[in-house]
């Protein structure tokens, strides 16, 4: 059973060997072979985009870790045989070992080729750009024939922006051409600034340095919070007769405000949006702000015509002005996307193969270098099993002599025991005598600590009670101070509102004296003669007979001069007060007389209803006698006021219904259609409350009231100088009480302290007592043992005595052991010795032996797992396999002699005993003697037995074995790499993809079954040289210690092979439809531009004609291959003259290559909205008179809104808007031509019939 056990691991390893080194060895060749054919055809490849490179990189994979393996057995081998490690040379340590750098270089591989084979993976698998779709082209937002809807801008509403102080209504707008007129300095350019404010622009291009100087600030109009601009925008029908229809619903609002911390908010229809929104919203209806191409701003029509013809993102040229307003630019997105994936596919592709290339060649480097070594490794092992042998001799010789003295030494130990033990006791009475003393000593000085602290705790005690009192006391001080100042709050607020009212009284006094200055002695002198009789129906001045909010101060003011007059109940007291005045000589007044104005007091109770937008002024007055409302309706009748003067002039010129309109500014529009307005507005006539019933305020009531102001300030003074000495004493208090308080805690937490300290001292004060009760107890047992220690070295003196007298007859007795021994077993012991030493001889060779067949055992493992590259090395290993067996068997041989020698000798041995038997009757003397021998014969038996044992023990092993040997299975290892894909070897590339495949599966002789011996076979061979050559082939086990694990690896790799390969294929694919697609993208973009192109070079050249009255133009590529590469260039050719660059033109013929260009542009892809501010400065009067024919002729499909001064431009517009400028703001006025040139002649015709004015019989007495 051993012999089959050994036997069936030495086929397992063989084959196993075997089959591994056929694996490595033709996969290396196959795979140097692939590296060097590959690597010269890759050497003129300038681009990574098939997948045939990818699959390169597979096998690049595949080889890295076939040769990882051959690397790693090879090393397994060799440190296998290593017998030491602190053998190794010097210079092997200060260098990294081959294993070393293949750890390294698989660690980098597993890192590095898990991040780069994920980033791979994500790019191929990233196919999202390949799933969007190309965008359509984007629908005209206008039909070129004018039908269907388009935008228009109804009005623009102002309100403190820039120059526009209020709010302000420009427009409504004409729907085709509309000019804005007015002198320099106006603000016509603030229109515009008003459209680029709502529209988003900064600042900077709205000629303002930030947001908030946006904002109306003049001293006229003071200080404004904010600015807002509204444009009202809806979509329009264009009719046959040149009218329009609104669409219905199609009216909506975008506006901005600005604040003046530099914010702004969108609006649509009032509701807050984003910026995007706004550019979403207009986008819809052909208006682009991102690139505002509808806004030809002052100074800037020229530099469309001076465009480069290719640009960047900041400064766009003619090619991307054309593209934005084709639609093919809506393409380079996607052409740029598509062209970074496809960049990102082939830079993966090749920093994969770049890498893998060097890790190939560090693994040839690793092979080359083992290679290299080899022999000098052989030389050194041989070297090495020399010194171990020699140092193992070395070694069991030095170990018999330690064993003898270790024996010696410890027969001396045995001797000197009880003096051990005195001495152990003597140190031990030593230890508890310190310990006593420490004792003593500890518990004195905790004592003393224990007292010390207990002062302390006293003391501190002390100190935290009377922190405690100050903390109570400097509370109560606290609490009573706070509630004296909360008294002192109280009474300086009630003084306070005292003096406020006072104030308040005061002013009012003194407004009311100047108020009444001029007219005071009038007032004075008539209310005094009232007083004592006299002019009882005097009521007073009517602009002190009734209040109206401040609000409307201005405005009836400036509608109702008559608040200065004088009310009386009857013309007779009226009379009187005159003819008093006239003696007085106070001077002239104008008196109403109730009973001459019934007519009022019934034209107040008809119902009235003011127009949307106003109030009737009359209404908002407030009167306390109903008896003089008779007098303010006479004085105002029906005048409205309106927030605005647009509304004003609105609601006064309305057709149809004139009316006495006044705004809150005091614009005055009158029922014959004049306006008044300018100059500095007029208040004060009226207050908020009535004040004619009030007595006349003198100076003296003023000095007066005065006094009283002063006396109440000053109890205010001294009540506020008392709550602020309260104030700080209370904070003064607070910083105390807060000081004692922090005391408090500190003392609190001391004394704290202090009692955990207590506790600590009690606990270790207890322990050392404990300690020291202790220390007693063994202080008795001190004394004790000092008395033992007396009586031990008395006891040990007797004992040495008896002993030297004992070892004196040992002596003696040991020589006539001698003696007699000599004679009795002489012989017998010589031939006893004689047989023991051949015994021995022949165990050194037996051993010697079986140490040649371990070495030669380790010989043939090394040479075959170091030469298993050739088949050569192993052949050779398997005849020394051969030659081992056949000496094997010789020293089965002389196992079988030793044997029978044993059993002769044991034979010997029993006669030997016998004769020991019959020496022993002789020498009965000597007994003791002798029995010492039988009792080493006994033990000599006793390992005959255990010898037994172990053999049975090693029987039942062997079966166990043999079990196990039945059980082996090698039949896994067949057809281990049978992972070729059908798929692949249909390929068109078999040669490129499977040029090394048929390397990769094991002979098919490679693994045979597992033969068990023969029970003949098994009798027939030694059992101990089995069980040794098992132990030997056990070592050689644990040192091979074959990967296994090695075989499913492979099978992994080869199924990763398979998912790299279709990987690849899929890269491929991916490759391929990224081109398709990228080429799709740029034909179409390419297609779109040039037939645009042509249609917009064709309308370009009419208009052109046209404007210029017989010149030429053109749009030219300059690179007719690839128009995107350089660009667009636009040249003309003015009338008359050669084709020229626009540089060299002047500012007229720059002006009409623009507008031409645009004309031609809108011709192709209208544009609903155009601003223009003076596009014609630079033109003379005849070019400026063919432009606007053109505008106004040709354009009737969008709405041009036009900022002019030449006349032969704004005298073409449909409508005209004119902006002027009075009081430091700016104000707008609507107006058609034809509509004021029909008014202005039928004014004239009505003139010559109302030369004559006719006033009201007013009852007014001056």
């Amino acid at each position: 059973m051993l012999l089959a056990a050994v036997v069936a691991f030495e086929l397992v390893d063989c084959k196993f060997s075997s089959a591994v080194g056929h694996i490595n060895n033709d996969h290396l060749t196959a795979f140097r072979f692939r590296f060097a054919s590959q690597s010269d055809n890759r050497a003129g490849q300038t681009e990574c985009n098939s997948y045939r490179s990818q699959f390169k990189l597979d096998e690049l994979n595949l080889t890295i870790n076939t040769v990882s393996y051959k690397i790693q057995t090879s090393l397994r081998m060799q440190e296998t045989n290593a017998p030491d490690e602190n053998q190794v040379q010097s210079d092997d340590e200060e260098e990294n070992t081959p294993n070393e750098a293949l750890n390294k270089i698989n660690e980098e591989s597993l890192v590095d080729d898990g991040a780069t084979e994920q980033h791979f993976y994500a790019v191929v698998n990233d196919v999202a750009v390949l799933q969007k779709e190309l965008p359509p082209p984007p629908e005209p937002p206008i039909k070129c024939d004018g039908t269907g809807p388009r935008l228009m801008i109804k009005e623009i509403w102002i309100e403190n922006f820039k120059s526009y102080a209020g709010r302000h209504v420009i427009g409504p707008f004409h729907k085709s051409f509309t000019a804005i007129v007015g002198p320099n300095g106006s603000g016509k350019s603030n229109v515009i600034d008003s459209l680029l404010f709502v529209f988003g622009y900064r600042a900077q291009r709205i000629r303002s340095k930030k947001i908030s100087v946006l904002i109306h600030n003049t001293t006229e109009h003071g200080h404004m919070r904010f600015c807002k601009v509204e444009v009202h925008f809806c979509l329009i029908v264009d009719r046959p007769d040149g009218g329009y229809d609104v669409v219905a619903g199609s009216e909506f609002v975008i506006s901005r405000t600005a604040h003046r911390d530099g914010t702004s908010v969108y609006q649509i229809d009032n509701s807050v949006v984003r910026f995007a929104q706004i550019g979403e919203r207009l986008q819809q209806y052909g208006i682009d702000l991102n690139h505002s191409r509808f806004l030809i701003l002052q100074g800037e029509v020229e530099l469309i015509s001076l465009m480069k013809a290719k640009g960047d993102d900041n400064d766009p040229g003619m090619l991307e002005y054309l593209e934005d307003l084709i639609g093919s630019s809506r393409l380079k997105p996607c052409i740029q996307e598509l062209q970074e994936k496809i960049n990102e596919v082939q830079d993966v592709q090749c920093e994969r193969l770049e890498e893998l290339k060097i890790k190939r060649d560090a693994c040839l480097q690793v092979i080359n270098d083992l290679d290299a070594r080899l022999p000098e490794l052989k030389a050194t092992q041989l070297e090495l099993q020399e010194n171990i042998k020699v140092k193992m001799e070395s070694v069991q010789k030095d170990t018999a002599e330690m064993t003898t003295e270790i024996n010696t030494l410890t027969s001396e130990l045995q001797k000197l025991k009880p003096q051990e033990n005195a001495i152990t006791a003597k140190n031990e009475l030593l230890t508890l005598k310190s310990q006593h003393s420490a004792g003593k000593e500890s518990i004195d000085e905790k004592n003393k600590a224990y007292d010390e602290l207990l002062q302390s705790i006293k003391q501190e005690e002390l100190k935290f009670e009377l922190c405690e009192k100050q903390l109570n006391s400097f509370e109560r001080d606290v609490m009573a101070k706070k509630a004296e100042l909360k008294t002192l709050i109280a009474k300086e607020a009630s003084l306070m509102a005292e003096l406020r009212d006072m104030e308040n009284k005061d002013q009012e006094m003194r407004m009311r004296f100047n108020q009444g200055t001029g007219q005071n002695r009038i007032v004075q002198a008539l209310m005094s003669e009232k007083k004592i009789g006299k002019f009882k129906g005097f009521y007073g001045r009517l602009g002190d007979l009734g209040g109206i909010d401040q609000k409307y101060d201005v405005a009836i003011s400036t509608a109702c001069p008559q608040l200065d007059s004088f009310v009386t109940d009857t013309m007779t007291t009226a009379t009187e007060c005159v003819d008093f005045l006239k003696m007085s000589n106070l001077g002239r007044a104008t008196f109403i007389a109730l009973d001459k104005i019934k007519d009022c007091a019934d034209a107040i109770k008809r119902p009235f209803t003011a127009p949307k937008g106003s109030k009737r002024l009359f209404d908002l007055i407030a009167a306390e006698d109903v008896d003089v409302l008779p007098a303010f309706y006479f004085a105002l009748r029906d005048t409205l006021v309106t927030e605005t003067a647009e509304e004003a002039r609105i609601i006064g010129l309305k057709q149809g219904v004139r009316r006495r309109v006044v705004s809150l500014g005091g614009m005055l529009v009158e029922m014959s259609g004049s306006m008044t307005a300018g100059g500095k507005p007029i208040s004060g006539r009226m207050g908020r409350t009535a004040t004619a019933q009030k007595e006349v305020i003198t100076s003296k009531d003023l000095k007066v009231i005065q006094g009283k102001l002063d006396k109440m300030r000053d109890s205010h003074e001294a009540v506020l100088a008392e709550k602020n000495n309260m104030e700080r004493t209370v904070e003064s208090l607070d910083g105390k009480f807060t000081q004692a308080k922090l005391e408090y805690e500190q003392q609190r937490n001391a004394l704290q302290m202090l009692r955990e300290r207590e506790v600590i001292l009690k606990r270790e004060l207890k322990q050392a007592k404990q300690i020291f009760d202790r220390s007693i107890s063994a202080e008795n047992r001190m004394l004790n043992l000092e008395s033992e220690i007396e009586q031990l070295e008395k006891d040990l003196k007797v004992e040495l005595n008896k002993q030297s007298s004992l070892n004196t007859e040992l002596n003696k007795l040991q020589e006539e052991v001698a003696s007699v021994a000599e004679r009795a077993v002489g012989s017998l012991r010589t031939r006893l010795t004689d047989c023991e030493r051949e015994i021995k001889a022949y165990q050194n060779k037996l051993k010697k032996g079986d140490v040649e067949a371990r070495t030669a055992e380790k010989n043939i493992s090394s040479t075959e797992k170091a030469l298993e590259r050739t088949v050569v090395e192993i052949s050779q290993g398997k005849d020394n396999i051969g030659k081992l067996e056949r000496q094997l068997e010789e020293f089965e041989v002389q196992a079988a002699e030793f044997k029978d020698k044993i059993t002769e000798a044991e034979e010997n041995m029993k006669s030997i005993s016998k004769i020991m038997e019959d020496a022993k009757n002789e020498a009965d003397t000597l007994g003791n003697k002798v029995q010492e021998l039988s009792s080493h014969l006994i033990d000599v038996k006793a390992a005959l037995k255990e010898a037994t044992a172990k053999t049975t023990k090693r029987s039942h092993t062997v079966s166990r074995l043999k079990d196990d040997i039945g059980k082996l299975n090698l039949s896994d290892f067949c057809g281990l790499f049978s992972y070729e894909n059908e798929d692949h070897l249909k390929s068109n590339n078999n040669n490129e993809r499977h040029g090394f495949s048929e390397n990769r599966y094991f002979p098919s002789d490679c693994f045979d079954q597992l033969v068990v011996p023969g029970e003949d076979e098994i009798d027939a061979v030694d059992e101990e040289e089995l069980e040794s050559r098992l132990l030997m082939v056990g070592g050689i086990m644990k040192n091979i210690k074959p990967d296994l694990e090695a075989l499913e690896e492979y099978k992994e790799k080869a199924e990763a092979y398979k998912v790299v390969y279709q990987q690849v294929t899929q890269a491929d694919e991916l490759h391929k439809q990224l081109y398709a697609k990228l080429d799709d993208a740029k034909r179409l973009r390419l297609h779109e531009f040039m037939s645009a192109l042509n249609v917009i070079r064709e309308k370009l050249k009419d208009i052109y004609r046209t404007l210029t009255n017989g010149g030429d133009a053109d749009l030219e590529l300059i690179d007719t291959m690839n128009p995107f590469i350089d660009g667009v260039n636009y040249s003309v050719r003015p009338p008359k003259k050669t084709w020229k660059e626009m540089s060299h033109l002047s500012g007229g013929e720059k002006t009409l290559s623009s507008l031409s260009l645009v004309f031609a542009l809108h011709a192709y892809r209208p544009t609903p909205l155009y601003v223009m501010d003076e596009i014609d400065a630079a033109l003379d009067f005849r070019n400026v008179s063919i432009v606007g024919n053109y505008v106004s002729n040709r354009t009737s499909n969008a709405q041009f809104i036009v900022i002019s001064l030449r006349p032969q431009m704004f005298e073409l517009a449909k409508l005209l808007v004119g902006i002027y400028k009075t009081d430091n703001c700016t104000k707008s006025i609507p107006m058609e031509p034809a509509i004021i040139f029909n008014l202005s002649e039928d004014a004239e015709k009505k003139l010559p019939e109302n030369n004559s004015t006719q006033v009201d019989n007013v009852p007014l007495i001056s």
